[in-house]
């Protein structure tokens, strides 16, 4: 954060506490990126490896890490 870095935070537990959101809230507010680890059912996955392909694909869209064979919703 310091150095203007872009920082992203992939929280993965659950229940979130009243001190996580707090937390998350802060960094937040510090420009920090708030991705939840879920998964995305909208694009109608066939195995667990496309579930963790498209969390991937949306983590490098975040960074701005250009992926080619990415798919895209509704392509």
């Amino acid at each position: 954060m310091k150095e203007k870095r872009k920082l992203i935070l992939c929280p993965r537990e659950s229940p979130l506490s009243p001190i996580h959101l707090e937390n998350m809230s802060k960094l937040s507010k510090l420009g920090v990126i708030i991705a939840p680890l879920m998964p995305a059912f909208y694009t109608k996955p066939e195995t667990i490896d496309d579930l963790i392909e498209h969390t991937i694909n949306r983590l490098m869209d975040l960074l701005g890490v250009p992926e080619e064979h990415a798919k895209r919703w509704m392509e």
